[in-house]
């Protein structure tokens, strides 16, 4: 699909390492997307020509360990909260 390794939790993608774009996917709370692609280093993701709600893409060469940590719990948490109950 993205030409990346992606990570689930119970069967909903958390995180995805993009081999196209080289950046790090994550799932967002689609009502966090805006305030997250004001960040430096953050961008939309772009398939097919759309923008696809609920992602957005961190450039990984500006995160350090405490960074890349805090995008996977986020994606993470996003995506537990998909699982049926």
């Amino acid at each position: 699909m993205f030409g990346g390794v992606a990570f689930l939790l119970d069967g909903s993608m958390a995180v995805a390492v993009s081999g196209r774009s080289g950046g790090l996917m994550v799932r967002v709370p689609p009502d966090e997307r805006a305030t997250l692609l004001a960040r430096d280093g953050v961008q939309p993701v772009v398939m097919r020509g759309s923008a696809m709600r609920g992602w957005v893409l961190a450039d990984l060469a500006g995160l350090d360990d405490a960074a890349l940590l805090a995008w996977v719990r986020r994606g993470c948490a996003v995506a537990a909260a998909l699982a049926p109950r």
